[in-house]
């Protein structure tokens, strides 16, 4: 496989093709880009927060605005994060036990577009009133949870396919 663009567009377009040839043994599957969107979501979603955490460190205590910063960083990575792992469990469950990394790197795979459609979305609203901005980004949240259980489900039933 290509690059984190192929990657994607693969996961958008053509979904299954794309899970065969993440679980081709020696292809790359989609931990490292899900780990360079997480660091893209995280000044995305909370640079107000993240600015004020880096005055209070600044400002007040550096010990305390450290501790704002981390904190904001984790809340804003622990939900891909975890619903990965979680995903990464259910495949390594389903494909009966084999290479679990592997698995893990599938599941991170299918959270991909679900965290650029929230990245994308969150670009779009800063444009949009902040009256629609707080109904938007739980529905967001919402629509890409929704897509990566899906993703996730046609990932399970290839991989029990493949078993049986």
């Amino acid at each position: 496989m290509q690059g984190f663009s192929a990657r994607l567009g693969g996961m958008l377009v053509a979904p299954r093709a794309t899970l065969a040839r993440a679980a081709a043994p020696g292809a790359r599957g989609g931990l490292p880009d899900l780990w360079a969107l997480m660091l893209l979501l995280v000044p995305a979603l909370r640079l107000p927060q993240l600015v004020a955490g880096a005055w209070y460190a600044i400002d007040v205590s550096p010990v305390g605005g450290l501790l704002l910063l981390l904190n904001l960083v984790a809340r804003a990575v622990v939900l891909p994060f975890v619903a990965s792992l979680l995903g990464g469990a259910l495949l390594w469950w389903v494909g009966q036990g084999r290479l679990p990394a592997r698995y893990a790197d599938l599941a991170a795979l299918c959270a991909l577009p679900a965290l650029v459609l929230q990245l994308t979305v969150n670009g779009l609203l800063l444009l949009a009133p902040e009256s629609v901005q707080p109904l938007a980004r739980p529905l967001v949240g919402v629509g890409g949870g929704v897509w990566f259980v899906g993703l996730l489900t046609v990932t399970a039933r290839a991989l029990r396919g493949a078993a049986a």
